[in-house]
């Protein structure tokens, strides 16, 4: 355990980031995994299948208010613009905010339709829009703290974040006896 110690040690930035985004990937892909049986248990089927179609609707929704900028986009421009990266987040920020208010407006236009179209109460699209308008801003964080070698931080973020948010869904699935819209606003909190 010590030569491993230290040999861990003599690592440079690059390798040791590498090392805990590979372990914290295995560890959020792990909970996944072990959650799926028990959110499948704690639910009824109706609603294990609300929620399923929530989602894929939310990644439908997702690419539409945020263009998946924060997938490869994001990467290159820190790179390109490495000394107005606090400038460069920010402006994709807010245009992932416009983008959001452009779909929202839309979609409180014709929100019946909208409804009877994707199949869920309308209070599930609110709930979408929420998770649509918070997540990028997470996504961004986290791509600058790899792209910078911070690990520390987003390994912290990322445990407690994997931890925090199946337990969250469990307690509230369990408390409203197993309600697809608990363990929606679960995930959004």
């Amino acid at each position: 355990m010590n030569k491993f110690f230290w040999q861990y040690k003599k690592l440079d930035i690059k390798a040791k980031a590498v090392i805990w985004f590979t372990i914290c990937s295995f560890l959020q892909k792990g909970i996944s995994f072990i959650t799926v049986p028990v959110f499948a248990r704690i639910m009824p089927t109706s609603e294990y299948g609300l929620y399923t179609v929530y989602l894929s609707w939310l990644q439908i929704l997702t690419i539409f208010t945020s263009l998946y900028m924060y997938n490869g986009t994001y990467d290159n421009a820190l790179s390109k613009y490495e000394k107005n990266r606090n400038e460069f987040t920010s402006s994709m920020l807010v245009l992932t905010l416009v983008l959001n208010a452009i779909v929202l407006l839309v979609v409180l236009c014709g929100y019946k339709s909208v409804a009877n179209l994707v199949g869920l109460p309308f209070y599930f699209i609110i709930f979408m829009f929420g998770e649509t308008i918070l997540t990028p801003a997470v996504y961004y964080w986290s791509e600058r703290k790899r792209f910078e070698y911070d690990y520390r931080k987003l390994i912290i973020f990322t445990i407690s974040r994997s931890f925090f948010i199946p337990i969250v869904g469990i307690l509230f699935t369990v408390w409203g006896n197993g309600k697809a819209e608990y363990r929606i606003i679960a995930t959004v909190l």
